[in-house]
């Protein structure tokens, strides 16, 4: 289920939507350990992991997924044909800009190439903000300059369980569940 585009002339920007065909694949292990202590007492543990991946095979023309718009956040999740599902889309920072005349350099070139009134990123780009790589060299950002940047769904996930039943006496147990997911959340 998704959020997929639609003309604009329907008066909404997109529907949600199940569409398309997904791709889906990996592994996942599992481990686990019981001991009797005695007649009456047990204990265990467990643990799984997995690595899994997804691509949209057929989605149409594709579609942008819902995020916060403004200040550059506009379809920070994108999904095509080939990708994978919530791909983050986006600027590549290549430093923070130390002083204005390093701006001011930036937008003469970006005044000598589109004319007066034309500027690298925006009016209002100066020191403290982030100087975004201009990907295509066309001497000014614009959304032609995003790239991907990774994928919203984790490389790895472990869940160890390392008491998932900690202790059982004849016909009572007592459980603790201990669950977690390492990952980078750009993969």
């Amino acid at each position: 289920i998704l959020a997929k585009a639609i003309r604009p002339s329907a008066g909404f920007t997109s529907i949600t939507t199940n569409f398309g065909s997904i791709k889906n694949w990996g592994w996942e292990f599992a481990l686990a350990y019981k001991k009797q202590l005695n007649r009456d007492w047990f204990i265990s543990a467990s643990a799984t992991a997995s690595t899994n991946k997804n691509q949209a095979i057929d989605i149409g023309s594709g579609t942008t997924t819902s995020g916060p718009t403004g200040s550059g956040w506009e379809n920070k999740q994108v999904c095509y044909n080939g990708l994978a599902l919530g791909t983050y889309q986006g600027y590549v920072v290549d430093h923070i800009i130390s002083n204005q005349s390093e701006i001011d350099a930036l937008n003469a070139k970006a005044v000598e190439l589109y004319g007066e009134g034309s500027y690298y990123d925006k009016a209002s780009t100066g020191p403290g903000d982030f100087l975004f790589v201009d990907t295509n060299g066309d001497g000014h950002i614009t959304a032609a300059d995003k790239q991907y940047l990774g994928k919203r769904l984790r490389k790895t996930e472990l869940r160890p369980q390392p008491f998932s039943k900690l202790e059982d006496f004849r016909c009572f147990g007592l459980y603790v569940w201990c669950i977690g997911t390492g990952s980078t959340l750009l993969g």
